[in-house]
């Protein structure tokens, strides 16, 4: 890495993600979930009911942003709110019915956040199906529609019924302060909801202008280790073929029927897609026997990264069943690591592959065989084992 990318990287080490410009915590925000549509609709549903101030500006709000002023609110005395309301074709985020004043008034509040709004199944807008499947239903109702979202997002309703509504209109709305909810989700609304842009730290800003760069340097790197680790897996796998007898490489999981019972086989068992190969396997087809176990040596480079270290394992995994009877009651360092999951044997002597000298790949491959040799003589003890346990 040359100096200007080092700096690059030691620059963003440096910052701080939690300078000042980043908000005070709330509760959605305490749970990673600041931008959680159905949560935060349902804390507007709580605010609904327990703030019949806030109700009844909102249905002002609606009615001078429509140009009538039909109803008085100050008579409305009693809310019914229901989350995920269903209509024929889809679910309203929030509906309000209110009670008292000379006729019910109907609230219906799209919600978005990060999102805008889809087709219903029938192929309409939802705005627009909402709008229809209210008016038809409440056809005796004063009826009002909301399209809410941050300032950031700009999507639009597709119905003319709805008005689209910022959380930043909102907040003038909000009377019962005293509640410690609604005073919590004051807050998140100024802190996450309300800003032109979602509010960033130092940290975060220079990610987003230095990011390709990043990116770039990121990609270079996992494009390195991939090479460093197939090299490592070819050079291991010529290696074997010169020193076990009958060995058979087979470059997938599947069993195949013409492998002796006694030769040896190996597989890069899993492969992922940005840092390459994880886990390189070797076993025998007579070590895997159908609906009850399979057998196998592993080397599991660690957390599936090139780090500091690369470990050896021999490893069971039982097959739609217990293991053979009685074979953990006479072992019982065997580790449990999933359902029908066992480590056997774990090598936790690791070998470290900071460095690289020059001929690291024959001195490392040459480890790597006599490790593996020791763990496939530890593997075949551990089949007769099984056979004996089973034929009990």
């Amino acid at each position: 890495m040359n100096t200007t990318k080092q700096d690059l990287f030691e620059n963003l080490l440096n910052l701080k993600s939690n300078d000042s410009s980043v908000p005070p915590p709330t509760f959605l925000s305490v749970i990673g979930r600041q931008y959680d549509e159905d949560l935060i609709s349902r804390v507007i549903a709580y605010l609904l009911e327990n703030d019949i101030d806030f109700v009844k500006r909102m249905v002002d709000y609606y009615q001078s942003q429509k140009g009538d002023a039909q109803l008085d609110t100050d008579s409305i005395s009693e809310v019914e709110v229901t989350c995920e309301r269903a209509t024929d074709n889809g679910r309203v985020d929030i509906f309000v019915i209110a009670r008292g004043a000379s006729k019910d008034i109907t609230l219906t509040i799209e919600n978005k956040i990060k999102t805008w709004e889809h087709d219903v199944p029938s192929g309409e807008k939802q705005t627009v199906n909402y709008y229809n499947a209210i008016k038809r239903e409440y056809s005796a109702a004063y009826n009002s529609f909301f399209y809410l979202t941050p300032d950031w997002n700009k999507s639009m309703p597709a119905s003319d019924w709805f008005i689209k509504i910022t959380y930043t209109a909102l907040l003038p709305f909000i009377c019962n302060v005293s509640d410690p909810i609604i005073s919590d989700f004051q807050n998140h609304i100024r802190a996450f909801l309300r800003e032109d842009t979602p509010m960033l730290s130092e940290k975060d800003e220079y990610l987003a202008e230095h990011y390709k760069e990043i990116n770039d340097e990121i990609k270079g790197f996992e494009n390195r280790i991939k090479s460093i680790k197939s090299r490592i897996v070819e050079s291991i796998n010529q290696r074997l073929e010169e020193t076990l007898e009958e060995n058979i490489p087979v470059w997938n999981s599947e069993m195949s029927g013409q492998l002796k019972p006694e030769s040896y086989y190996c597989e890069k068992a899993t492969d992922n897609s940005r840092i390459g190969i994880s886990s390189y396997r070797v076993s025998k087809p007579k070590w895997y026997k159908k609906g009850q176990y399979y057998l196998y040596v592993e080397i599991l480079f660690e957390d599936g990264f090139l780090g500091k270290h690369i470990k050896y394992q021999c490893t069971v995994k039982a097959i739609n069943k217990e293991l053979p009877k009685g074979l953990l009651e006479n072992n019982p360092t065997y580790r449990f690591v999933g359902p029908y999951y066992y480590v056997l044997c774990k090598d936790d002597s690791k070998v470290s592959v900071d460095s690289f000298p020059q001929n690291w790949q024959i001195d490392f491959s040459d480890e790597a065989v006599n490790r593996i040799q020791q763990l496939l003589e530890y593997a075949e003890q551990q089949y007769n084992l099984f056979l004996s346990e089973s034929s009990n």
